[in-house]
């Protein structure tokens, strides 16, 4: 179990810190872009992003980065690392409740929504 930990530990960082990277950069300028432009305008290109984002690229980052880090809060407290499995761990719980969830739930408009819109 021991010998699994490091590399889960590494691809738990890689991945928290591609999601990070990726809502930083997204409120730090789509967001601050979207402000510029007329309401009606912000509201199409918005839906459209919502829409492009959904790809190879980021929903394996997006929705693997829950999985993998209570995966190796899991791993690491089998391991005996009750230290790291409980930051991991509480790490994985951040980014679902402060991530995944509002993103999922409230950030990007269902279909329905979108084409009303």
């Amino acid at each position: 179990m021991q010998r699994l930990l490091t590399p889960m530990v590494f691809l738990s960082l890689l991945l928290s810190g591609a999601s990070f990277g990726f809502f930083y950069a997204w409120v730090c300028s789509t967001m601050w872009g979207l402000d510029t432009l007329e309401p009606n305008v912000a509201i199409m290109a918005m839906n459209a992003m919502n829409i492009s984002v959904r790809n190879g690229v980021f929903m394996p980052v997006f929705l693997g980065t829950p999985v993998v880090l209570i995966a190796t809060s899991v791993v690491a407290f089998l391991a005996g690392q009750r230290k790291v499995a409980m930051l991991i761990g509480a790490g994985g719980l951040m980014y679902i409740f402060g991530a995944f969830i509002p993103t999922a739930s409230i950030n990007v408009p269902h279909e329905h929504r979108a084409r009303a819109i």
